[in-house]
């Protein structure tokens, strides 16, 4: 099968955003008329103008013209470029993630944005980028992949519930926050001042009036946060809407999305690892969601990551399974050393006994910010407790586990529990590391690197040293 053809004509409107700059020649030259020619001087020279933006508009869709592709045989080829002619092949086989986007702003265009990597493109950017008609966008995935070749095997997609679950368990406030203060930002320099400041203004009014007894600064912080966060779940649960997982022979297909639609073809070969995680939360309710890293992946921050999301035993582990059939965890066989617990409480411990003797002093030093820092101070005790149970429960079910064929590491990181399951021929490096005062026993942290965007990290803490030497033979 031989297809050839060229970028879609929206192109052209990325080609003229790299040019734009160019438009700071008729702004300086309109600027300059008016402090000296007026009004007469400038249109004097407007041929000039003109003659700027034909060219920039020339560059744009000469530049467009000679963005093309075509697949032939089992390589796909590129050309690009104006100045700087490039022709990029890329050899059908070496592709580990092919993706097709459909950004709900291009709807109306009918364009998609279709992406390929391998394992030599970088770590935020993928090897091969184009936008394309929607119907030429479709055939090129079909032969790249094969799909006719093999009918689907398995399929899963959660409920709207779960994914409501996820959005409202894995969103941060920090993403909504930035988002809600872009827009009044925005809104005041479209709008008006006033517009900004009424807004802020009625804020105000509304944190004094639902203080229910917290200084009204205290108040509007955490009404600023839940705000944040309501709108971080909202834009993930339109993220993660008609997620559907299927495997089709030795691939697996990852679709989803409400306003922009997301499609990714993943090969099993091509996977470094699967990751399930829980946070205390979720560990209560016995929910856990499953991550999936392959060169390619999730590297754009508007990538779908989680791929099963909030699943509750046994289905979870039986979506897992017909999923990953080769990716199955074990029961760990090497847990942390008994009486290595302060590794794991050091941290938090600390934590907490700094937060309170903040609470101790500052109103001392402070005595007019006195019920705001025991407010802020006691806030501050939430995240540390959530931290000191993540690492008990790391302790407790924590350590190194083998099947013959993958490691399964169980640890923590932060907040988040983890549970990675890696084909050994992925794993990059195996270091026994030893802290100051670790020196002193028999223990060490397991510290694993595996092929990733770059290398992931996988620690397991305070293991025997005795047992890891002789497991890995160092």
């Amino acid at each position: 099968m031989q297809v050839s053809g060229r970028a879609h004509p929206v192109t052209i409107l990325v080609y003229l955003g790299r040019v734009f700059f160019l438009i700071i020649i008729p702004v300086v030259r309109g600027f300059v008329s008016a402090l000296s020619g007026g009004f007469v001087g400038w249109i004097s020279g407007a041929w000039a103008d003109i003659l700027v933006v034909l060219t920039m508009l020339s560059i744009a869709v000469i530049a467009w013209l000679y963005s093309v592709y075509q697949i032939d045989g089992e390589k796909i080829h590129f050309r690009y470029g104006l100045l700087l002619r490039r022709h990029k092949v890329i050899p059908l086989k070496n592709i580990t993630v092919f993706s097709v986007k459909r950004m709900f702003f291009l709807r109306p265009l009918r364009a998609v944005k279709l992406s390929a990597d391998t394992l030599g493109g970088g770590a935020r950017h993928p090897d091969f980028t184009i936008l394309l008609h929607e119907k030429k966008a479709e055939p090129i995935a079909k032969h790249i992949w094969r799909l006719d070749d093999e009918p689907p095997e398995k399929s899963y997609k959660p409920s709207t519930v779960l994914i409501v679950v996820l959005s409202l368990l894995t969103s941060g406030s920090f993403a909504g926050v930035v988002l809600i203060a872009t827009f009044i930002s925005q809104a005041g320099s479209i709008l008006g001042r006033q517009f900004s400041n009424m807004m802020i203004g009625t804020f105000e009014e509304v944190s004094r009036a639902f203080a229910f007894g917290l200084p009204p600064a205290a108040a509007a912080t955490a009404y600023i946060l839940l705000a944040g966060w309501f709108v971080s779940a909202a834009l993930s649960f339109i993220k993660y809407k008609n997620l559907t997982l299927t495997r089709q022979g030795q691939r697996l297909l990852v679709s989803g999305g409400m306003l922009t639609t997301r499609k990714y073809y993943v090969r099993y070969a091509d996977i470094n690892f699967i990751d399930m995680r829980q946070s205390i939360v979720t560990r209560l309710l016995k929910l856990k969601n499953l991550y999936l890293s392959a060169t390619g992946y999730g590297k754009q921050k508007d990538d779908i990551s989680y791929i099963i999301p909030s699943g509750r035993e046994p289905s979870f582990s039986l979506t897992c399974e017909n999923l990953f059939p080769k990716l199955i965890p074990v029961p760990r066989s090497y847990p942390p050393g008994a009486t290595g617990i302060m590794r794991f409480l050091g941290q938090p411990i600390f934590s907490i006994l700094c937060i309170a003797a903040a609470l101790i002093i500052f109103p001392m030093l402070f005595p007019s910010w006195k019920s705001f820092i025991l407010f802020t101070g006691l806030m501050a005790f939430i995240p540390a407790l959530f931290f000191l149970f993540t690492r008990i429960a790391d302790y407790s079910t924590g350590g190194l586990g083998f099947s013959g064929e993958n490691y399964v590491l169980r640890y923590s990181i932060g907040f988040t529990l983890h549970t990675a399951i890696i084909p050994a021929d992925k794993v990059v490096s195996v270091e026994l590391r030893q802290s100051f005062f670790q020196k002193f026993g028999r223990y060490c942290d397991l510290v694993i690197r595996t092929k990733s965007e770059g290398r992931a990290v996988h620690r397991c803490r305070s293991m025997i040293k005795a047992d890891m030497q002789r497991f890995f033979a160092m």
